[in-house]
């Protein structure tokens, strides 16, 4: 059975360009980042992006979402300067509204690629709903040591935003 342990937990008191984990430990099997964001920026939907170490290369993915809820589409890439995946309402979205996102980073201080899942919702009070299932891949050798999470279109993330980081443990 695994063992989930909070290494870290974060809430803006203000807005910020970013949520960052730094000297992340070496000792766990996977982490899984629990979020929950809102952005200061025009529109009712807005991409979230994440970031590895500090690096903008090597990330690949598939991307499954859903704009109304009813229909899927798909977006596969390798040309991010990390991985955009999510939707987080702006301030054209419903007051108050948060996405909610589940990133599962397995062997994150494996010397091999690092594969993602992430499961993903931002809602507008039924005006804007997104639906998002993404895998990936960080395509780079090094253990996972940092994690940075902000706007990928650079505005900043709202006051009450939250992001919580666990380690999981095989018993």
């Amino acid at each position: 059975m695994a063992t989930h342990i909070l290494i870290e937990a974060k809430t803006l008191s203000s807005d910020t360009a970013s949520i960052s984990f730094t000297s992340i430990p070496q000792i766990y099997t996977d982490l899984l980042l629990l979020t929950s964001v809102r952005i200061n920026r025009t529109g009712a939907s807005v991409n979230m992006n994440l970031k590895f170490n500090g690096s903008g290369s090597n990330y690949t993915n598939l991307t499954l979402y859903s704009s109304d809820g009813a229909t899927v589409d798909s977006l596969a890439s390798s040309v991010l300067n990390g991985f955009a995946y999510w939707y987080s309402p702006g301030n054209g979205a419903t007051a108050d509204t948060f996405s909610n996102a589940s990133v599962y980073i397995s062997n994150y201080t494996s010397s091999e690629y690092k594969p993602i899942s992430i499961d993903s919702t931002s809602e507008n009070n039924g005006t804007d709903t997104n639906l998002i299932a993404f895998t990936g891949v960080w395509q780079d050798a090094a253990a996972i040591t940092s994690i940075a999470l902000s706007n990928y279109q650079g505005s900043n993330l709202r006051q009450n935003s939250t992001a919580y980081l666990y380690g999981i443990k095989n018993s």
